[in-house]
């Protein structure tokens, strides 16, 4: 019994502080992003969700992995101070694959980030092995920035990245389940 109600009560932290930090839930059917977008859905799903994309483009990269891309720009995201946000969605084959937020560490701060997820798990080095092909996720040229953290929860990396200038922090969300991870 007491391992359930821990169970219960991680369960319940892990909902919490994903919502606070990018409006994302857990629910049996995984990880669900704000307007209810979902690894595996299409392009069409997810901008019949958001709306239409401002830009669509094909994101190639030095791996030989090709993205079709769905980008908004500016997007007000009110878990962020209201910050205005870039969001970058990824896809291949037609299904969700990775989710880059981009923010300005003057709206948001690599701290409080962290300190987001801090009930879920910790952020450790960037475990490159676990994150396969999805570095090209992170980095078209597969070489993200030297200082970035991630954990996994539930086959999903989460991975901050400050640029080494301190302006801007990117959030990004890789699934760990897709075909093209361990190609």
């Amino acid at each position: 019994m007491k391992k359930l109600i821990a169970l219960m009560m991680v369960l319940c932290l892990l909902c919490a502080a994903a919502a606070a930090a990018a409006e994302t839930t857990t629910t049996e059917e995984g990880l669900v992003f704000p307007n209810g977008v979902k690894f595996g859905m299409s392009p069409e799903e997810v901008a019949a969700a958001e709306g239409a994309p401002g830009k669509k483009d094909v994101e190639h990269t030095h791996g030989g992995i090709t993205f079709d891309e769905l980008e908004y720009e500016k997007v007000i995201e009110s878990h962020f101070n209201n910050a205005k946000v870039d969001k970058h969605y990824l896809f291949i084959d037609g299904k969700l694959v990775g989710l880059c937020i981009e923010l300005k560490s003057r709206d948001y701060s690599y701290e409080e980030l962290k300190a987001s997820f801090a009930a879920i798990a910790e952020f450790a080095a960037l475990d490159y092995a676990a994150l396969g092909n999805g570095i090209y996720v992170l980095d078209d040229e597969g070489e993200p920035e030297h200082n970035a953290v991630a954990f996994v929860k539930d086959d999903v990396m989460v991975v901050i990245e400050p640029d080494d200038d301190g302006e801007d922090l990117d959030l990004t969300f890789v699934d760990l389940t897709a075909d093209f991870i361990k190609k």
